[in-house]
């Protein structure tokens, strides 16, 4: 069995690697709404392809500009059709999956229409209020680890 050191070692190693895409999937594009002066960074991680095979269940991840300013992260599951997935649609993913994108921060939410019930519960899907970027999110991740390495470390 591998030592926790050695498995702390390749979390760190695989967060510093895989950058935003470590921790939030792969990156869909952005989407703008100028007069709003908004701006919404997309990314996805896949769960499970749908039944019907036309859409993918993902965990969507929203990060929202007002100005210059990081101001929230939505997150939330729901059920993004393929043709969306293969052509980035950032914008269709705006109108029919952000809800309340020029809205306060909290009242903005991921729709998860159609997802069942039992992978929504523990599921927070409003957003919360962020001033950091994707990377700086991942920056501050890798950090943690290396601070929690270094105090399991000094323990011995």
């Amino acid at each position: 069995m591998a030592s926790m050191s050695a498995l702390m070692n390749k979390e760190i190693e695989n967060a510093q690697k895989g950058g935003t895409s470590y921790l939030f999937g792969a990156e869909i594009g952005t989407a703008q709404k100028v007069r709003a002066k908004r701006s919404f960074r997309m990314f996805y991680k896949t769960i499970e392809k749908a039944k019907s095979g036309k859409a993918v269940l993902v965990e969507l991840t929203v990060f929202v500009k007002h100005e210059n300013t990081e101001i929230a992260k939505i997150e939330g599951l729901t059920y993004l059709p393929n043709f969306v997935l293969e052509s980035s649609d950032v914008y269709w993913i705006l109108e029919n999956k952000v809800r309340g994108g020029c809205s306060e921060v909290e009242y903005m939410s991921i729709d998860n229409k159609f997802v069942p019930k039992n992978l929504i519960n523990g599921w927070n899907t409003d957003a919360h209020r962020n001033a950091k970027t994707p990377e700086k999110i991942v920056e501050d991740f890798i950090k943690s680890l290396q601070n929690a390495k270094a105090s399991k470390e000094a323990k011995k």
